[in-house]
C-alpha cells in the first residue's frame, strides 16, 4: 500500500477494525465500542473499500475473516498498542519512576541558588531524573526553541515570541570581607565603601557595571584592583586578602559559610539582582516540563523577597551582560 493512502484513512477505523475481528458480529462490535450497529457496518464499508478486501464474510456461522483479515488482525491490534503507549507517555509524567534527564542553562551564581535547594528538596522526590547543567549563554532562546534546552535561569528581559517567562527569585546586593578586615568594624558607608579594593565578578572581562553606574551618580568612583569572570573566585579570593566584593546574597551567605566571610549591607539603594524561569511554548504542555517548573517556583515561593527597588535586566537584542 502506498505510503500517500495513509492520509486517507481516518485511525479510528483501526479501532472498528480490531473490534470486528476480534468479536466477528457487527452488532457485538457495536456493544464493544459504544457504538451503533449502522454505524459500524458504515465502517466495514470503508475499510473494505481502503484495504481492497471483504475483510469478514458472512457464513452460516456467522462473520469470519478473510485470509487479508486474518493476516491484518496481529498487526492492527500491535499498532493501536504503541499508539496506546505513546499517548499514555505523553499525558503523564511519574517522579518517583521517570528517568527522564533535563537540560537546563544558567551562570555560575543561579547555579549556586538554584542547584542546592533543587538537590536537597526536589530530586530526593524524583530519585531516578537527572539534570544536565549546560554551559551558559544568551543564545538561550535558540535552544528553548530547537528542545536542546528544556529550561533557563537568568535575569529578566525584554519578552520574546514564543518563549514563557515567570518571576523565580529575587536577590538584595550585599558587601563581603574577610573576617578581622577593617570595614567590618563599624558602619559601612558609601565613603568607606568607594574606597575600598574591590574584586569585580566580570564576565565579559570588560570595565564598567550597574555599581559603577550607581556610584558615578552618587559622586563616588571605586578601585577595581582584579577582574574575574567568575562570581565564585571573586568571593574567595577576598578572604585571601583585603578586598571586598559586592554579590548577591544568596551567594554570599554560601560563600561566607565556606570561607569565613563577613557579610556587610550594601550602603546604598541597588536594583535587585533578579531571576526568571524561561522555557518555550513548544514545552508548555509537557508533563515533565511543567513538573519541573512547578518544582523549581515552589521552591523560591516562600522565600524573603529584597528589600531594594527595581531588577536589573540583561539585553538580549544587543547581546549586552550587566556586570557587578
Amino acid at each position: 500500500m502506498p505510503a500517500a493512502n495513509l492520509s486517507a484513512i481516518d485511525l479510528n477505523l483501526l479501532v472498528v477494525l480490531d473490534a470486528l475481528l476480534t468479536e466477528h458480529s457487527v452488532s457485538r462490535a457495536a456493544k464493544r465500542l459504544n457504538s451503533t450497529q449502522p454505524a459500524v457496518s458504515r465502517s466495514l464499508g470503508r475499510l473494505r473499500a481502503w484495504f481492497g478486501d471483504p475483510l469478514l464474510t458472512r457464513t452460516r456461522h456467522g462473520m469470519v475473516p478473510t485470509p487479508a483479515g486474518l493476516a491484518l488482525a496481529d498487526d492492527v491490534r500491535d499498532v493501536l498498542a504503541r499508539l496506546q503507549s505513546i499517548v499514555a507517555r505523553r499525558d503523564s509524567f511519574d517522579p518517583p519512576t521517570s528517568r527522564r534527564t533535563f537540560r537546563l542553562t544558567m551562570s555560575e551564581y543561579p547555579q549556586l541558588a538554584v542547584c542546592g535547594p533543587l538537590l536537597a528538596h526536589v530530586l530526593p522526590r524524583a530519585p531516578h531524573v537527572g539534570v544536565d547543567i549546560l554551559p551558559w549563554s544568551l543564545a538561550f532562546p535558540e535552544g528553548l526553541e530547537s528542545g536542546t534546552l528544556d529550561l533557563a535561569v537568568c535575569p529578566p528581559t525584554e519578552s520574546m515570541s514564543g518563549i514563557h517567562a515567570v518571576p523565580l527569585l529575587r536577590d538584595d546586593l550585599v558587601v563581603v570581607v574577610r573576617k578581622g578586615h577593617p570595614a567590618a568594624d563599624g558602619e559601612l558607608t558609601l565613603a568607606r565603601y568607594a574606597a575600598l579594593k574591590h574584586v569585580q565578578s566580570a564576565p565579559n572581562g570588560r570595565p564598567g557595571s550597574v555599581i559603577d553606574d550607581l556610584l558615578a551618580v552618587a559622586g563616588h568612583a571605586r578601585r577595581v584592583v582584579l577582574r574575574v569572570p567568575s562570581a565564585v573566585v571573586g568571593p574567595a579570593l577576598c578572604a585571601m586578602s583585603d578586598c571586598c566584593a559586592t554579590l548577591p546574597s544568596r551567594l554570599a551567605a554560601t560563600m561566607a559559610e565556606a570561607w569565613g566571610l563577613v557579610i556587610l549591607p550594601l550602603p546604598f539603594d541597588a536594583p535587585a539582582i533578579g531571576l526568571d524561569l524561561f522555557w518555550h511554548q513548544r514545552s508548555h504542555a509537557d508533563p515533565g516540563n511543567a513538573w519541573l517548573r512547578g518544582e523549581l517556583r515552589a521552591l523560591f515561593a516562600t522565600r524573603a523577597r529584597p528589600r531594594a527597588r527595581g531588577v536589573s535586566r540583561i539585553d538580549l537584542v544587543r547581546r549586552s551582560k550587566r556586570t557587578l
